[in-house]
């Protein structure tokens, strides 16, 4: 079993985009986000020559977003 836990914090995102032809500021965003994402991943051997491998990710984001991944693979 390898489980583990993400955490990211963007405390200062400048986005923007400017016009080529005039040099002006088109859009210019300044925010911060933030999310967790904990994961389990278990490798189960069927055959010597065969593994599953089960596992998840759950995604949180700080703007009230939520994301379940699951993942399921066959090893030979």
């Amino acid at each position: 079993l390898l489980a583990g836990f993400e955490f990211q914090d963007n405390f200062r995102q400048d986005q923007g985009r400017d016009n080529l032809s005039t040099g002006a500021a088109v859009v210019r965003v300044r925010e911060s986000s933030r999310y967790c994402s904990p994961f389990a991943q278990l490798d189960l051997e069927l055959r010597p020559d065969l593994r599953l491998s089960l596992g998840g990710r759950y995604d949180y984001y700080d703007f009230d977003q939520e994301r379940f991944t699951p993942r399921l693979g066959l090893i030979w």
